[in-house]
């Protein structure tokens, strides 16, 4: 571990709300930093008095306040709502100090602990994705507000996305850094601007770990193609708000991830994300929302970057994940073609994708395209044609020409360019990243890895 633990990561230790992966890191990165022992030492001490300042304040009136609405919403039916507050005499006669204010809503705090586990076993407000889907309906944006991931350390950052009107793919997006740095696409590009090197890297592709916007159908598509999804519920007691949790794995071109959504059973939005880079929802997330604001129609302004004139513009390498490297490297899996070059062995092997494809042989596609062995047909089906299947490809109407955009140990990565017709009679582009395994004769070979960047609307 980098840096130091945050406050809410010392928090969430004290307190027993991490992982035992997680206990053992922050434990382990606290044995040998004396500030972040320091800190933990505050905490602690801080919790002692607080709990000490709310023994005093009689805390079984707010306990039967509780207990009875509890009581009184499940006889009835009604929605749980339960405001987390002293009654009126306790007010008047605490809160006048700092200290006794403190005490009372630490009070407050662990009545709803202890409670916790009634409250969540009798749910009074269902909530189903169906309802999460129907309640974007209409939106066609989506303001975002937490954290990222960079060089080991979170970093507070904002992001704001736009949905192509009538459809599921995002039209723009751009996320700001606080450190500085900004992510934006502009039509079918994607450039990272870090201010300290006064570059802007550049793909050629909508690739920045986004393809539908956070509307229905991505919502849908997640249902299709998740793994060991559950839903749950749980009280957030700083929101006072009880919230549905979706918690599932996947894994795509871009490795293995795993996500917690969570959702507002009344208005059914979505109102916070936390992604990992993993299986197992272990480690710091990679990204985190605490705050989801769907919008209407969000305005191009939202959308504008502002560089220094002098700032250069560099197109980044096309790159594979590490841990699919083996996979990719499988003997059983590609086309085997020597004596042609690595132009032409790309422009094939694209070519028999597209085949198996249309002809709906998964059995091929798998073989020529590895990363698809690790879905199973329903799940090909529904990231192949999208949640109507619409998305399907029926037609190949032309391959452009390969060329070299970056290497891997196995070899180099070129990407190939094709035009083809949907199954909704729109045209697309779409870049597919081939890897070539290097050898000569009968040992040089290729693969397919997966698509750079997404499919995008010819006009």
């Amino acid at each position: 571990m980098s840096g130091h633990l945050t406050s809410e990561q010392q928090t969430a230790l004290r307190e027993g709300c991490v992982n035992e992966a997680e206990r053992t890191s922050f434990e382990t990165h606290l044995k040998d930093c004396e500030p972040c022992r320091e800190e933990a030492t505050h905490i602690r001490e801080t919790r002692r008095r607080i709990v000490e300042h709310a023994a005093a304040l009689g805390s079984p009136s707010i306990a039967n306040e509780v207990m009875e609405t509890i009581a009184e919403r499940r006889r009835t039916g009604a929605a749980m709502v339960i405001e987390l507050r002293p009654p009126n005499s306790l007010r008047t006669r605490f809160f006048g100090t700092w200290k006794l204010r403190f005490a009372a809503l630490a009070v407050a705090l662990l009545v709803v602990v202890s409670l916790v586990g009634v409250f969540l076993s009798a749910p009074s407000q269902a909530w189903t994705l169906d309802e999460g889907i129907k309640a974007v309906q209409g939106k066609r944006g989506i303001h975002l507000s937490g954290s990222l991931m960079m060089d080991g350390n979170h970093v507070d950052c904002e992001m704001w996305i736009r949905g192509r009107q009538g459809q599921p793919r995002i039209q723009d997006m751009v996320l700001r850094v606080r450190n500085g740095v900004i992510i934006w696409m502009n039509g079918n590009a994607t450039y990272f601007y870090n201010p300290p090197e006064s570059v802007v890297h550049t793909d050629d592709a909508q690739t920045a770990g986004l393809s539908h916007w956070p509307g229905p159908e991505f919502l849908e598509l997640l249902r299709r193609i998740v793994r060991n999804a559950e839903i749950d519920y749980r009280f957030d007691l700083f929101s006072r708000r009880r919230v549905a949790v979706f918690k599932a794995q996947m894994i795509d071109v871009g490795g293995a991830k795993s996500f917690i959504l969570e959702f507002d059973p009344t208005s059914k939005l979505l109102v916070s994300i936390k992604s990992w880079q993993n299986f197992d929802w272990s480690g710091a997330p990679a990204f985190s929302a605490n705050s989801v604001e769907y919008l209407d129609s969000p305005p191009d302004s939202l959308f504008e970057v502002d560089l220094p004139t002098y700032v250069s513009y560099v197109e980044r390498d096309v790159t594979v994940p590490t841990e699919l490297i083996a996979l990719l490297g499988a003997r059983s899996f590609g086309l085997s073609e020597p004596g042609v070059s690595e132009a032409e062995a790309s422009r094939k092997i694209v070519e028999q994708v597209y085949a198996a494809e249309i002809s709906g042989d998964l059995e091929a596609l798998k073989r020529l395209a590895p990363v698809t062995s690790l879905w199973d047909d329903k799940q090909v089906e529904a990231i192949l044609g999208g949640v109507d299947g619409q998305e399907m490809v029926v037609e190949l109407v032309e391959v452009g020409e390969a060329r070299r955009r970056g290497r891997s140990p196995l070899g180099p990565l070129v990407v190939v360019p094709a035009t083809v017709r949907h199954k909704d009679g729109a045209l697309y582009e779409h870049k597919i990243i081939v890897q070539i395994r290097q050898g000569v004769g009968p040992e040089f070979s290729c693969v397919v890895f997966g698509p750079y960047g997404v499919p995008y609307p010819l006009d």
